[in-house]
């Protein structure tokens, strides 16, 4: 789901997503990631965008978030990971 607010200085769009589980087939996982990116390269570029939802992924410690992450990272993890560092 994307929703977009009208604000100021800048319009603010969020969108919510919910990915396959880490139990989904790979193609399931990568027709998910294939679809968030069309949308997010859709969205305009002075937007503030948040993107957030449940990623069934698990991102170890030493991802992107640091001390924060918990447990041993998964292949929905990964997928978030790579997600995130190219956006």
């Amino acid at each position: 789901m994307t929703v977009r607010i009208a604000a100021s200085p800048y319009n603010l769009t969020i969108v919510q997503v919910y990915a396959p589980t880490n139990a989904a087939t790979d193609s399931a996982k990568d027709a998910f990631y294939e679809q968030l990116e069309q949308v997010t390269s859709q969205l305009p570029e002075r937007d503030i965008v948040i993107i957030s939802g449940d990623w069934n992924a698990k991102l170890g410690l030493g991802n992107p978030i640091g001390k924060f992450a918990m447990g041993t990272v998964n292949d929905n993890g990964k997928r978030l990971r790579n997600f995130s560092l190219a956006n």
